[in-house]
């Protein structure tokens, strides 16, 4: 593993434990405030350790003059209020604006998934792998569109044709997550819209790396500006698209002739 990768995992423990730690503070109902000093809280001990090591790096820096630029993010801020162990801390190091090397770190059980560009996926020294399911049939899928206020009715009709299909659907609320077991091969398919940009490349990077495919809803590369993904092994991508494509393009019913399920 390379050094930078280290001095990640580092981080994001420190991180996690902090998180871990003042997470109790929060309530239920907790504004958006405590979130955001809770959030500053971890990730002032990330940066602590990342300026220290590289002292000549950037860090959630959208322009500027570094070569490489780390982003870091904090994800399933509802379980983190209710104490559901599905969280996690997502670091993502750009070289040259190019995702060069992904850590999505789960403080709960202390796996961390890990990956670099052009190199095998790992967790915990484990090599990821995508699941070698090929069809809707006994399918674990998961996907963001069941949070609050972003199923409208042509989600509502893909989702329950793919039930019908044999599909079933499980979702962490935690996005970071929910891709890192996609590249285990744990979940077989994740799509979603509204996702944090630093979430969405870190687990492109993690998906691609683990031998799976990804991209925005239409099949092409723009997720990032987009805002939405989709991320399976390579056949059940493909599978995939026409249904959300139908979501995306606004239609109200979803007709396919797939024959391969």
């Amino acid at each position: 593993m390379q050094a930078i990768l280290n001095i990640g995992i580092r981080a994001a423990r420190r991180g996690g434990a902090v998180l871990l730690r003042e997470r109790s503070r929060l309530v239920v109902n907790a504004s958006e405030q405590s979130f955001d000093k809770l959030e500053s809280q971890v990730k002032w001990v990330m940066h602590a350790i990342v300026q220290k090591a590289y002292p000549d790096h950037a860090i959630d820096a959208v322009d500027g003059t570094a070569d490489v630029v780390w982003h870091m993010a904090i994800d399933g801020f509802a379980n983190l209020v209710r104490d559901i162990p599905h969280a996690a801390i997502v670091i993502l190091i750009k070289q040259q604006r190019r995702s060069q090397h992904a850590l999505i770190y789960d403080p709960y059980t202390d796996e961390i998934f890990t990956a670099t560009a052009g190199t095998a996926g790992q967790c915990n020294d484990y090599r990821l792998r995508v699941s070698c399911c090929y069809s809707f049939k006994n399918a674990i899928l998961s996907t963001s569109l069941l949070q609050g206020k972003q199923l409208n009715q042509a989600g509502a009709d893909m989702l329950a044709q793919l039930n019908a299909e044999g599909a079933a659907f499980y979702h962490q609320g935690c996005p970071a997550l929910s891709l890192a077991y996609v590249a285990a091969g744990r979940i077989d398919a994740f799509f979603a819209c509204a996702l944090e940009k630093t979430i969405i490349d870190a687990g492109v990077l993690l998906v691609n790396a683990a031998g799976g495919l990804s991209g925005d809803w239409q099949g092409g590369h723009l997720h990032a500006q987009k805002m939405q993904l989709v991320a399976a092994n390579a056949k059940l991508f493909r599978v995939l698209l026409p249904y959300l494509r139908g979501v995306d393009s606004g239609r109200h019913s979803v007709e396919f002739s797939l024959t391969n399920r």
